[in-house]
């Protein structure tokens, strides 16, 4: 049963981030991590499926192996944090406290991006399994 769940929640995620890679506020790369992780505790067959898309298999094998997120990436995540976190500010009609938590969760989230390796070739790298 376990697996069958991890499946579901496997293709759920990949879902969420496909649909994400097409609307401006539902994040990708969060829900892809999160469908490898269920396709690896699931099938190796899923798993395998994920990390050979072009577009988005090597840096989510990248990031599963060594934690490492490149350059263009953090570039992106940056640029996108620091748009959304005006639009929440200066766009929007949510309340003070709303206006407080989000920006500061996604500036947590941005630290954990920007202070991950960028390259295999970093002394920093390990392994996620050490």
């Amino acid at each position: 049963m376990t697996k069958k769940l991890f499946l579901f929640f496997g293709f759920l995620s990949f879902a969420l981030g496909v649909i994400g890679s097409f609307l401006p506020l539902l994040p990708t790369t969060p829900f892809l991590l999160l469908s490898a992780y269920f396709f690896s505790k699931s099938s190796k067959k899923w798993y395998n499926w994920l990390i050979s898309i072009p577009k988005f298999g090597e840096p989510i094998k990248q990031f599963n192996e060594t934690g490492v997120i490149n350059k263009k990436s953090k570039a992106l995540c940056f640029i996108s944090i620091k748009l959304v976190i005006l639009w929440i500010i200066f766009f929007t009609s949510y309340n003070n406290t709303v206006k407080t938590i989000i920006p500061i969760t996604l500036l947590v989230v941005l630290t954990y991006v920007m202070t991950r390796p960028s390259s295999a070739n970093n002394d920093q790298v390990q392994s996620i399994d050490e």
